[in-house]
């Protein structure tokens, strides 16, 4: 059985807080939101990769294909 998926939204906020813990002062507000854009539309696009399920393959060139609808 599949486990839900975490949510995007705090995944991001979640490891934004790390990093402001991690590296204190090293943040700049100015930038917080470019950050906190750019871990955004990468966990979006982890959980869309998500969705499909993986089929591996014999060829050589490619490792695996995503199959849109689970099949």
């Amino acid at each position: 059985m599949t486990e839900p998926l975490p949510d995007p939204n705090f995944q991001v906020e979640e490891l934004l807080a790390l990093l402001k813990a991690t590296f204190p002062g090293r943040i700049r507000p100015e930038d917080e939101a470019d950050l906190r854009a750019r871990l955004q539309a990468g966990a979006e696009r982890a959980a869309e990769l998500r969705r499909y399920p993986l089929n591996f393959t014999d060829e050589p060139d490619v490792v695996f294909r995503a199959l849109p609808d689970g099949g």
